[in-house]
């Protein structure tokens, strides 16, 4: 198995253990780009343009970034953006490295661990994204779906992907500024790139925004 396919199997099977109601046995909820977009408070494009890794408690790390921007689609930054990706030992970063432009979905961290006080306040990677949160435009994630279940494999399929479900978003606020998107389950479609990339993973539901794509969910969302 692909040592990338082993580090997300076990985050998100750990995520469905502690967080998801109860599911059939060995069942892994996938979030898609649509539905990664949509809870991100953030949502931009830019170069890396420094890194400090920073070895927190246990297993953790933090890694510190400043963000050039290139292109906001999501939210409002500057042209320079800072942000903490925070991750377990075994979780790969090989954006770091990039010398390309990536894709960053942040939120603002409202509820800290209590171990974890300097986060409060700042944006950064919601845990339930693993490492989708930062996107590599260059070689995306192998496990980076649309809510059809299609891998991004491109920077245009990615930035597709991202702007419709902000300009959606942004369509359904401009009605009722509370807005807020829910989530819906979704079963993998059958022979679609996600039903034979996540057979590795036992997952058999992407998760995607209500409002884009209403109709009952296979599971009971939180």
């Amino acid at each position: 198995m692909n040592p990338q396919i082993k580090v997300v199997s076990a985050f998100f099977g750990v995520l469905v253990l502690l967080f998801a109601p109860p599911l059939p046995a060995a069942s892994v909820i996938m979030p898609t780009l649509e539905w990664i977009t949509c809870v991100s408070d953030v949502v931009a494009v830019g170069k890396i343009v420094s890194v400090k890794t920073i070895q927190g408690p246990g297993d953790r790390f933090y890694e510190e970034c400043e963000l050039d921007v290139s292109e906001v689609i999501k939210g409002s930054v500057g042209h320079r953006l800072s942000f903490c990706y925070r991750h377990d030992a075994g979780e790969k970063t090989s954006w770091k490295d990039t010398k390309g432009e990536v894709l960053v979905c942040l939120s603002v961290d409202a509820e800290s661990d209590r171990d974890e006080p300097g986060l409060k306040g700042r944006l950064g990677n919601l845990r339930e994204f693993g490492p989708l949160a930062v996107i590599d435009l260059k070689k995306p994630v192998s496990i980076l779906f649309n809510a059809l279940g299609e891998q991004l494999t491109t920077r245009v399929s990615v930035l597709r992907v991202a702007h419709a479900a902000a300009d959606a978003l942004a369509g359904r606020r401009a009605k009722d500024p509370k807005f807020d998107a829910s989530s819906r389950w979704i079963e993998v479609p059958s022979g679609s790139d996600a039903g034979r990339t996540l057979s590795t993973l036992s997952s058999n539901a992407l998760k995607v925004p209500e409002f884009m794509f209403p109709g009952p969910s296979v599971f009971s969302t939180p």
